[in-house]
């Protein structure tokens, strides 16, 4: 891991803002789900059609909740292309498209093995999909 963090992008630079408490958590998660991440994927994703066939990368977090992984900038994504051999593309998406097909017991991790980043619990990213429009809220009996 490497210990500096040197914003690449707009993205990070709102990342930054929050750890130095310029803005909210949730000013930021909301500019998030409007702005592309990289992810790592099992193979090539053709984004200009529906391809949902490919497996993104995920992972055990600390807290025993299995995670999908993006990152805010291919400089981050690069060093993790080492550890995870099995997801050797990394490919930029829309955070909200790829979001929206996690899978209730499913979290989210943003950057891990970076100094700053961030983790959800699989109900906390149900709920702020829900928040900001990017999953219909489904009443289950």
């Amino acid at each position: 891991m490497m210990n500096e963090f040197k914003p690449n992008n707009s993205l990070e630079e709102k990342l930054l803002a929050v750890y130095r408490k310029e803005i909210r958590i949730v000013d930021f998660l909301e500019i998030l789900f409007d702005s592309q991440v990289i992810i790592l994927a099992d193979r090539d994703v053709d984004i200009t059609i529906p391809d949902t066939n490919f497996k993104p990368l995920a992972i055990s977090s600390p807290m025993n909740f299995n995670v999908l992984v993006a990152f805010s900038s291919i400089e981050r994504a690069q060093e993790a292309l080492a550890r995870y051999p099995g997801y050797p593309c990394a490919v930029v998406v829309d955070t909200a498209w790829f979001l929206q097909r996690a899978h209730d017991n499913v979290g989210f991790a943003l950057n891990p093995g970076w100094p700053y980043g961030f983790e959800l619990p699989p109900d906390a990213l149900q709920q702020l999909l829900y928040r900001f429009g990017v999953k219909e809220y489904v009443m289950r009996n």
